[in-house]
């Protein structure tokens, strides 16, 4: 690719033979990778050292962009032992992109539906200083049925996922088939959808069985050795949107119709049958909303009594990356729900 050493490239990957060896004696998968990948398989381990040494951070995910699509469109990838490991089919993919939802109710569901019975539980709420995806899986090793946040785009489904961009959304289609759900960029899984990006104001887009094929980019993108299906639910928050005159809160009209759009997300969790919500700071690092401010107006309406208890856990699981300004987005987040962790 344009902008990469081209006698760097191929230190990403090794050798299938050697590969093919640790299988026979270690796994019963089946060994596919030398015909499909020309004889190579990627090593997260050398492209994080490229990675970390290297300026050209569009082009490195822009590759394992590539690499994910591939994958999708096989809706299989190899492991570094040479390993095949499929995680769904087209049948599958199409059944769930069909069912991709746009809500807009800003009103959850009553509290008799399946699986919310009468608040015998208090909602637990923590801030940490983590992955949304690695949360979501511990989450849901725990017994939960979680769904993660997707700090979309308004305007184009990924964003610009096959340009390299670093922001959550992006990473998320890094990691997982979400492009087959979410984007369907050929129309091949949901052509008859109804709805269609922008998305509206107050409304969100769910998505289910959702699989998790890689892990996070701290991790080198390592393809999974056992692919994890999430549920997602996109929101895009306000971009630059105007604040007071001190810089630290929203405008009140537009921080009312923030928690609009946080009753639109609380609402649709609860109304596909999920206990627990893996969140972020929505919109405190590109788009430029106040971290501390955006934290107040999710304990705001989390404390609402149509909310109130109706989730078993919330994590935030916030990272402080490139686009975080002042004291970041984890601190404020954290300092904010002090009394609920």
């Amino acid at each position: 690719k344009k902008g990469l050493d081209a006698t760097k490239k191929h230190i990403w990957y090794i050798n299938t033979k050697t590969a093919s060896a640790i299988n026979r004696t270690h796994h019963h998968r089946i060994d596919m990778a030398s015909k499909r990948a020309g004889g190579v398989i990627f090593d997260h381990k050398a492209w994080l050292s490229e990675f970390r040494s290297s300026k050209n951070f569009r082009e490195l995910r822009s590759e394992i962009m590539q690499q994910t699509l591939k994958a999708c469109e096989s809706f299989k990838y190899t492991l570094e032992d040479g390993s095949e490991v499929v995680f769904s089919n087209y049948e599958s993919v199409s059944r769930d992109a069909r069912e991709t939802t746009l809500y807009t109710d800003e009103e959850p569901p009553g509290r008799h539906v399946k699986g919310d019975e009468d608040s015998c539980f208090k909602t637990e709420v923590i801030v940490v200083n983590a992955d949304c995806l690695e949360e979501a899986i511990l989450l849901k090793n725990k017994g939960f049925n979680p769904a993660v946040l997707n700090m979309a785009s308004p305007k184009r489904p990924g964003g610009g996922y096959l340009s390299g961009a670093g922001a959550q959304e992006e990473n998320l289609f890094r990691r997982t088939n979400y492009v087959q759900h979410l984007a369907d960029p050929e129309k091949k899984f949901d052509p008859s959808r109804e709805w269609k990006y922008r998305i509206p104001e107050f409304s969100c887009i769910y998505s289910k069985n959702v699989f998790i094929i890689r892990a996070s980019e701290a991790e080198g993108y390592k393809f999974l050795a056992n692919p994890v299906p999430m549920s997602f639910l996109a929101l895009p928050a306000y971009p630059n949107p105007t604040l007071t005159k001190d810089k630290k809160k929203l405008i009140p009209l537009i921080a009312e119709n923030t928690k609009r759009k946080i009753r639109c997300l609380l609402s649709a969790g609860l109304y596909y049958g999920h206990d627990s919500l893996v969140l972020s700071a929505l919109g405190c690092g590109a788009f430029r909303n106040p971290a501390s401010h955006m934290a107040q107006l999710f304990k705001d309406v989390l404390s609402e009594g149509i909310f109130a208890n109706r989730y078993k856990h919330i994590s935030f699981a916030i990272l402080d990356d490139h686009n975080a300004r002042g004291d970041g987005n984890f601190k404020p987040f954290l300092e904010v729900f002090a009394d609920c962790t």
